[in-house]
């Protein structure tokens, strides 16, 4: 039986959705060009490490248009670049992540877009969570009298806790079950005093452990600590430490010093809450960038992390003045 061979001039293409071809949030054709450029070169999870010189031959702009023009997507959030190093050390081209979705494109102004991003990145990470067999509830909330420091507040954290945003606690099923068997259990006042009068010391550290609100293995999940120590193995003592830390502050109750000023725990960790593991990596390279003496390593550790997302963004910026990939 002959076989019919159907002729086709079916090749590669990248999709590109109406609406974000016509969305109000590309200001001129070289956004919308490199956009789709980088959507080329782009795998199933809407990443890809095209060079500089690549991008260059592609959309037939010149290196430092591409460069440009980078930053301008980065600053409207509809792309995120990450630093890549190579074996030795040396800079290797940019990390570039692509958000491509429906919310996304309906923002009217880069604020908007922000929040989509903020939003579309939470969805995914309870989605993530969810599957493990983890419950998200929302946890505690900034109280409406809190007094912030406008110069001390970044303006999406300032943002959030005027507006009386709620942190994602995390907790899983074990967890919630246990805090349940709690409600019939005596008070904490009432573990206080068996403990001052030394008959029953268990009962104060069952009791603490219940008020952990993030345990250090949802943190690890949360910044997806076992991909981090794959992929920097000779780092793992250096993200002990820095899970170590986050775990501590995430679960105080006390106000936190950053850049030796107290700010409430709960922007502390909403600020810290936001990180991803490139930053995590990011903020243990700049720890040991620092040459002088650090009189508290923990304070000042804690204080990069705080700003890992802001800086690493203006070191982007500082590097665009250089030849070269970013």
């Amino acid at each position: 039986m002959a076989k019919i061979i159907q002729d086709t001039d079916q090749r590669q293409f990248v999709m590109v959705y109406h609406d974000c071809l016509e969305s109000d949030l590309f200001d001129n054709p070289y956004q919308i060009v490199l956009y789709i450029a980088l959507k080329k070169f782009a795998d199933k999870n809407n990443q890809c490490f095209p060079s500089l010189k690549k991008l260059a031959s592609t959309t037939k702009m010149s290196k430092r248009k591409v460069q440009n023009t980078l930053k301008e997507l980065q600053q409207k959030h509809l792309i995120s670049i990450e630093n890549r190093l190579k074996a030795d050390g040396s800079k290797s081209s940019n990390l570039y992540i692509i958000h491509d979705f429906k919310e996304l494109w309906s923002a009217g102004s880069n604020e908007e877009a922000l929040e989509a991003v903020n939003k579309h990145e939470d969805d995914k990470l309870i989605a993530i969570l969810e599957a493990k067999g983890y419950k998200v509830t929302k946890g505690e909330t900034m109280p409406k009298n809190t007094v912030m420091e406008e110069k001390a507040v970044p303006e999406d954290v300032e943002k959030a806790a005027t507006n009386n945003e709620a942190i994602l606690e995390i907790t899983s099923e074990d967890v919630k079950m246990k805090e349940k068997k709690l409600d019939n259990e005596p008070t904490k006042e009432h573990y206080q005093a068996q403990q001052n009068n030394n008959t029953d010391k268990n009962s104060t550290k069952n009791l603490k452990s219940q008020e952990e609100r993030y345990t250090m293995a949802q943190i690890k999940i949360l910044y997806d600590y076992s991909v981090l120590v794959t992929d920097y193995p000779e780092q793992k003592k250096d993200l002990e430490v820095v899970f170590d830390l986050l775990h501590e502050t995430l679960n105080s109750t006390k106000p936190v010093r950053i850049n030796g000023e107290s700010k409430p725990q709960a922007v502390v960790a909403a600020k810290l809450l936001k990180l991803k593991s490139y930053d995590i990596k990011y903020a243990i390279e700049k720890f040991h960038q620092q040459t002088g003496e650090i009189k508290n390593t923990r304070s000042y550790l804690l204080t990069i992390l705080y700003h890992a997302k802001e800086q690493s963004y203006l070191d982007i910026m500082n590097l665009g003045h250089r030849n070269g990939d970013f």
